[in-house]
């Protein structure tokens, strides 16, 4: 009898569950979040765009040369055109003489093969009347030798320095030890333990490219609103409030429900405020909240990759903020590590009672970089790095 009971109860509960009516989700709300956040972006491009006067170009149709200057440049091209007969002359007497003469060319910075080429171009290049007169020192010794010495590699040493357009960073003690900045539109990983200065060095890169090269700049952060960052950088001197007021720098922040839609639009904001002002140097701030919005690893090398893809449509030099193994010796490269063009490692070791900032350039595409982690400050300046100096 007891089971026929609990029978019938069970099915009295099913009936009670069938009949109850299961709340609708409201279709709108969706829309409603995507509405405010398309409000948000608008308003914050009609911010720019008040910020922002674009100086009108006015093209002319033709520029006023006196005769004095057009004959100055027809001599000076006639210069140049000897010149270049005289390195090719060169290059033709070690191809036909061999080994003998390219002895002579492995001792020509102090020999008189050289010498007398110098010589002559010295004398030759004498204007200095004219618009933009020539430099002499781009036909000094050193540039004929490399000349020759490519030509006889069967290379050409000019492609290789027009191929190294580079963007300097303005950080002291840093642009030196890679070649003189980073490539022109590649993307650069900064990564490093809690208190390393990772956010500190990427608004100096942004920073430096205002003051130094007029380069304007997007802090783009997953993390904090555009209050906390300036509040936390108050104690720099770098008047950020000030560049933001003049349309220099544009700080913008999106929430993990933004995310998403700034992936499928490809950063839309991201492009426009790129045109209006005409953004050089972006920085993403991090890496590391980003992927902790994917719950899995898999989609989180599929957002990464996305991203990734995103930037370099963006045309701009990109830096990536990313926490990363606070110990050198424990390094492990990931996968981000990997598409990046340029990785640079901070670190914030103790030794003894004390810690001991430093940074490391742990990669760097198509250049020449040193191979050694170099002492490094943080003072109200910003950071400044030691390269002279080891490590204790």
């Amino acid at each position: 009898m007891g089971l026929i009971a609990n029978v019938e109860k069970k099915k009295k509960a099913v009936r009670k569950l069938e009949k109850k009516e299961i709340p609708k989700v409201d279709s709108n709300v969706k829309q409603a979040s995507l509405d405010k956040f398309k409000k948000r972006e608008d308003e914050i491009l009609k911010k720019v765009e008040e910020r922002v006067k674009l100086p009108k170009v006015e093209s002319k149709e033709k520029s006023e040369v006196s005769p004095k200057v057009e004959e100055l440049k027809k001599k000076d091209e006639a210069k140049l055109k000897d010149v270049e007969e005289k390195v090719a002359d060169v290059v033709e007497a070690v191809k036909e003489n061999g080994n003998k003469v390219k002895k002579k060319v492995k001792k020509a910075e102090g020999g008189s093969l050289f010498a007398d080429i110098k010589k002559e171009v010295m004398s030759k290049l004498t204007y200095s009347d004219t618009p933009k007169p020539i430099k002499k020192e781009a036909f000094s010794l050193a540039d004929i030798k490399k000349s020759v010495q490519a030509e006889l590699a069967g290379g050409s040493s000019r492609n290789k320095v027009e191929a190294e357009d580079r963007v300097q960073t303005g950080i002291p003690g840093l642009d030196s030890l890679m070649a003189g900045g980073f490539l022109k539109k590649s993307m650069v990983l900064v990564g490093g333990g809690a208190g390393s200065g990772k956010t500190i060095f990427s608004m100096q890169f942004l920073v430096n490219g205002i003051n130094e090269n007029d380069e304007t700049g997007i802090y783009i952060t997953f993390e904090q609103e555009e209050s906390q960052i300036l509040r936390d950088f108050k104690s720099f001197n770098w008047e950020l409030q000030e560049k933001i007021d003049k349309g220099k720098l544009v700080i913008l922040t999106y929430t993990p429900e933004q995310v998403e839609r700034f992936l499928e639009s490809g950063g839309g904001i991201v492009r426009d405020i790129i045109d209006k002002i005409g953004a050089r140097r972006i920085v993403i701030d991090s890496l590391t909240a980003f992927v902790l919005l994917y719950p899995t690893e898999i989609e989180k090398r599929r957002a990464v990759f996305k991203l990734y893809r995103t930037m370099e449509k963006w045309g701009c030099t990109t830096m990536m903020i990313s926490e990363q193994e606070p110990d050198p010796k424990r390094h492990k490269s990931t996968v981000v590590e990997f598409q990046a063009d340029a990785v640079l490692l901070l670190y914030n070791q103790r030794t003894g009672d004390v810690r001991e900032r430093s940074m490391e350039i742990f990669k760097m595409r198509a250049s020449e970089h040193a191979q050694k982690i170099f002492p490094m400050k943080i003072d109200r300046v910003g950071i400044t790095i030691y390269p002279e100096a080891t490590v204790f």
